[in-house]
C-alpha cells in the first residue's frame, strides 16, 4: 500500500504517512449483491426450456411405440396410451408453469423447481426399478434421447440442480426464504403428475408378466415344432448318405425314395408282380410292426413325436397302400387277467362271511354257523343219534377268519 499524496510505500496497518504525515483514508469496497435471473440461474431455466422439448419428442415416440405394442389386449394398450398423454402433456405444462414463476419472481417459484426435479428423478428411478425387476431393458436404445445414458444423466442432473435451489446465494438472494410460498394447487399438481408414473409402470409391470407368458407360450411351441421338424429332416439326410436310391430290397419290393413330412419320415416303395388280393393296408401294418417296433431308432423317433409311414404303389395297377405308426402303435399290449371265479361261501358246510354269521352254541363246544348246526342236528336226528353236549362257557367270542368260524374263550 502507498501514500496517496507522496506515493511513499506504506504498512499495512498504517494510519499516517511516515513521510509527509498525512492521514492515510481507506476507502471500503461496496458490496455487491448476486440476485436476479442471471448466472447459472438462467441456465437451469434454460435447461427447464430444454427439457419441455425433449419430453415433447419422448412422449409423442413413447406413445408410438405403446399402440404399435403386441401381445396385449387393445384396451389395456390403449388405457396405457392415455396415461403416457396425461403424464407428459403434465409434465410439459408444469415444466412452463415452473418457467413462469422464477421469470415474474413468484414466492413460490423455487419450491416448483424443487418439484420438477424430484419428478424427473422419480420418474427416471421408477423406469431403473422396472426394468431390475422385470428384466427388461431400462431404454430401446433406438436414440439418444431414448437411452439408459440420458436416463442416468438426468438422475445425476435433478440430485445437483436441487443442492443448487438449496444453496444458491443468487436463488436465496432472488427468493428470500422469509417469502418463499406453496401454494394448494401446486401441491395438487404435482401429487397428480408423481402419480401417472407410479400407475404406468405397476401396469406395465402386470402387461409384461401376461405378455411374457404369452410370448413363452408360443415361443415353446414354435421351437418344439421347429425342432421336430429338424430332428425329421437330419435324420431323412443320414438315412439318405447311408442308402442308394433306388434300392432293390427283394424280388418284389423297391424302395424308391424317403421323404421329411411335417410330423413324420415317409418310405415310398414300389411292388412288382404281386398278387394284390391278398395285400391290404391291415395286412402290411401286421407284417411290419415286428420290424418297426423292434428297430431301435424307429421307436426312439416314435417315442419323440415323429411317426414313420410307409407309402405302397404296383407297378402297372392302381393300388396304393399307406400305413403309418405312431407311439401308441408300438406300446406293449398289457394282458387282461382273467377275473378268478367268486368262491361260492356255504353256510350249510360251516363256511361264513363275517362274524355275524358265526354264533356260540354252547352243546356244539364252539363257534359255528347256525345253518351248519341245524344240518348237523338234521342227520343226527335222521340217524337216530344225538349231537354231542359241551359244557356251557361264559365270555365267549365268535369272530370269522378265512372263512371259518373261531372261538375265541
Amino acid at each position: 500500500m502507498n501514500c496517496k499524496h507522496c506515493n511513499n510505500e506504506l504498512s499495512v496497518d498504517a494510519k499516517f504517512c511516515n513521510k509527509c504525515g498525512k492521514p492515510i483514508k481507506i476507502e471500503k469496497k461496496e458490496k455487491i449483491e448476486i440476485k436476479g435471473i442471471r448466472g447459472r440461474l438462467s441456465f437451469f431455466l434454460f435447461g427447464l426450456f430444454v427439457s419441455t422439448i425433449i419430453n415433447l419428442i419422448v412422449g409423442i415416440s413413447a406413445i408410438s411405440g405403446m399402440i404399435e405394442t403386441t401381445g396385449l389386449p387393445k384396451s389395456w394398450i390403449y388405457s396405457l396410451a392415455f396415461l403416457d398423454v396425461l403424464y407428459f402433456g403434465g409434465l410439459i405444462a408444469f415444466t412452463i408453469y415452473t418457467i413462469l414463476a422464477f421469470l415474474k419472481l413468484k414466492e413460490n417459484a423455487v419450491s416448483l423447481g424443487k418439484m420438477y426435479l424430484i419428478l424427473i428423478f422419480f420418474s427416471n428411478l421408477i423406469s431403473v426399478i422396472f426394468s431390475a425387476f422385470t428384466g427388461e431393458p431400462i431404454a430401446t436404445e433406438t436414440s439418444y434421447l431414448d437411452s439408459s445414458q440420458i436416463v442416468v444423466r438426468s438422475l445425476v442432473y435433478s440430485v445437483i440442480w436441487f443442492l443448487y435451489l438449496i444453496i444458491s446465494k443468487r436463488v436465496n438472494n432472488t427468493f428470500p426464504k422469509e417469502n418463499r410460498k406453496t401454494k394448494t394447487f401446486d401441491k395438487l399438481f404435482f401429487s397428480a403428475i408423481i402419480a401417472i408414473p407410479i400407475v404406468i409402470y405397476s401396469l406395465g409391470f402386470i402387461g409384461s408378466s401376461i405378455q411374457q407368458e404369452s410370448t413363452g407360450q408360443q415361443s415353446t411351441e414354435m421351437n418344439s415344432t421347429l425342432s421336430t421338424e429338424n430332428l425329421i429332416k437330419e435324420t431323412v439326410k443320414a438315412i439318405k448318405i447311408e442308402m442308394v436310391l433306388p434300392n432293390q430290397l427283394d424280388e418284389t419290393t423297391q424302395l424308391v425314395d424317403i421323404t421329411a413330412q411335417p410330423s413324420a419320415i415317409r418310405y415310398h416303395y414300389i411292388f412288382t408282380n404281386v398278387d394284390t388280393k391278398s395285400l391290404s393296408n391291415s395286412y402290411l401294418k401286421e407284417s411290419l410292426s415286428p420290424n418297426v417296433c423292434q428297430d431301435s431308432d424307429a421307436k426312439k423317433l416314435l417315442n419323440q413325436g415323429i411317426d414313420m409311414e410307409y407309402s405302397y404303389i404296383v407297378e402297372d395297377a392302381t393300388e396304393k397302400y399307406f400305413i403309418s405308426f405312431n407311439k401308441a402303435d408300438c406300446q406293449p399290449q398289457t394282458a387282461v387277467q382273467p377275473k378268478a371265479p367268486e368262491q361260492i361261501c356255504n353256510k350249510e358246510e360251516n363256511c361264513c362271511t363275517i362274524n355275524e354269521d358265526c354264533k356260540y352254541i354252547w352243546y356244539t363246544g364252539g363257534c359255528n354257523t347256525s345253518e351248519y348246526v341245524a344240518k348237523m342236528q338234521k342227520e343226527a336226528q335222521e340217524k337216530g343219534a344225538l349231537i354231542g353236549e359241551a359244557p356251557r362257557r361264559e365270555n365267549v367270542t365268535c369272530t370269522c377268519e378265512n372263512n371259518k368260524c373261531v372261538t375265541h374263550y
